[in-house]
Order: C-alpha cells, then structure tokens, then sequence
C-alpha cells in the first residue's frame, strides 16, 4: 500500500518527539520552496532530510545556525551524514520548537590498547 507520507513532504514538529530528544544521521539538505502563512507565500527555506525518518525538517534560522555549527560548513550539500539530536524546546515568544544540537560525547569503557602512543 501507498502511504501519504511518501508522496508528500511532512515536516516533524516538536509534538512529534513526544517530549524525547531524536538521534538521527542526516541523508540530504536541499533548497526548497515552503509555503510560509504569516506572508501568505512560498519562501525558499532548507529541508533536510533524515536517514529512515519519513518526516523532514523544515529549518529556521536558529536552527540552520546550530547545523552550520554542527557541521562546520554553510554549505548544505556536505552536511550528508552529520549526526544530530533533535529536542523539543520553547521558543523566546513562547512557541514549541525543536533545537537542534550535537549527540553527547560517548565515554569509552574499553582500556587503551598496550601499543598506544605516548603523550
């Protein structure tokens, strides 16, 4: 069967994290026009999209800074396979949003290996 969510774009909100922050590895950020109600119009904004996710993110500013950071680039053609957690947040004026930061450094359990360089 033909879900919906494969011919349209549907963009994840922050109701859609049920409270809980998302790690996911992103596939694709592109230009593309997105209807924006306050202008009545479409304006251009980038979309990236996820691996395994059907949802994308339409971003912000903030959050187009954040990926920028992330990344170390502005130039969204390589920011494919970045790894990034999305968490609900609240706007300044109060809205819902999602923030976009870096996964928490992992803490290795493992002992170095005998063969280690020396500081």
């Amino acid at each position: 069967m033909t879900s919906a969510l494969t011919v349209y774009e549907f963009y994840v909100e922050a109701a859609d994290l049920k409270g809980k922050p998302a790690t996911l590895t992103i596939e694709s950020a592109a230009v593309r026009p997105v209807f924006n109600p306050r202008a009545k119009k479409n304006e251009d904004r980038v979309v990236v999209t996820f691996h395994r996710a059907l949802r994308k993110l339409c971003l912000n500013k903030t959050q187009a800074e954040a990926l920028i950071s992330l990344t170390g680039t502005d130039e969204i053609e390589k920011w494919s396979g970045a790894v990034v957690v999305l968490l609900p947040d609240r706007s300044p004026n109060g809205k819902d949003t999602i923030k976009v930061t870096a996964p928490a450094p992992t803490v290795s359990t493992e002992k170095p290996a005998a063969d280690v360089e020396k500081f």
